[in-house]
């Protein structure tokens, strides 16, 4: 990959740190069995079934970096070697949202092979001060064949007070909602399913003191998760083959999180609310049909 993709200041990273960070490519192996897909619905808040499909969101937890302890950073994320880059004076690390393909369904009893790559770097200033960005690509195989496509955008950010709490109040028609409050228990098993140590999702005095959050923050996988799980409980798991999720502000455990749709075709709208109404993620879930259409 070309340092074309990277547009980064000399202070945050060297030019040979990003040729390294450019050209690696990480790759990991990692089984579908029921007992994970159990977990993984429990954590949402979802009953048990007997269904041979895997819930949509379950690639999160498949194939994570494996990371020796003595090589994990003051924030529990690895201080260096993993594919998030450490980028000197922005030390503040927050999932941004993306976009995924889901091609093909994965099914228990699947090996899964993950390809990751960094795939850009970019810089700019933002309301909390200066941000940057990193685009990860992740790819999912089974047997050669790609079933799911994702490409993460993770933010950093300088280690300053979170952005206050503000936004005007979301006051749209919805077709569904579902209300969920995210506990320290599910905080916990979702790190403990991803093999997240990011320590502002489990460790309050470090999340509070040091980050500056006003307490534990919810994953940002976990919230994009529960409004796929709410939307495919509305249109089938099967049905979504495209998913583009933004990330606004941060959620964060004991708040009540509302998970919002409204149908368009073959576009579902998608927000998770706030307790006052604000929206902390927003996503757009495209039907198989309306790409289908798009190729003729």
């Amino acid at each position: 990959m070309a340092l074309a993709d990277a547009d980064l200041s000399p202070d945050l990273a060297s030019a040979d740190e990003i040729a390294g960070w450019m050209a690696a490519r990480r790759c990991g192996s990692d089984m579908v069995t029921a007992g994970l897909v159990d977990r993984f619905r429990v954590t949402l808040g979802r009953p048990l079934s007997t269904d041979a499909l895997v819930p949509l969101g379950l690639h999160w937890c498949l194939a994570p970096e494996a990371t020796e302890a003595d090589r994990l950073g003051p924030d529990g994320l690895p201080g260096d070697g993993g594919i998030i880059p450490p980028l000197r004076r922005l030390t503040g690390i927050m999932w941004g949202g993306g976009e995924i393909d889901f091609r093909h369904p994965l099914r228990i009893d699947d090996r899964v092979e993950r390809l990751s790559r960094l795939a850009g770097l970019t810089e700019k200033s933002g309301r909390s001060g200066r941000l940057a960005f990193a685009r990860l690509q992740h790819d999912y195989q089974v047997r050669g064949t790609t079933c799911i496509s994702e490409m993460q955008t993770i933010v950093f950010r300088q280690p300053v007070a979170a952005p206050a709490a503000e936004g005007p109040v979301v006051e749209e028609a919805w077709d569904f909602r579902r209300t969920v409050t995210p506990t320290p228990p599910m905080l916990f098993r979702f790190s403990a399913l991803t093999f997240n140590p990011h320590r502002i999702h489990y460790d309050q005095p470090y999340a509070t003191a040091v980050e500056h959050f006003p307490g534990l923050v919810v994953h940002g996988p976990l919230t994009a998760a529960l409004l796929l799980d709410a939307c495919a409980a509305q249109v089938g798991a099967g049905a979504i083959a495209h998913f583009r999720v933004k990330a606004e502000r941060p959620a964060y455990c004991g708040d009540r999180l509302t998970l919002a749709g409204r149908i368009d075709g073959a576009e579902i709208a998608l927000a998770a609310l706030d307790e006052a109404g604000r929206a902390v993620m927003r996503g757009v879930a495209t039907l198989h049909r309306q790409r289908e259409g798009e190729h003729g």
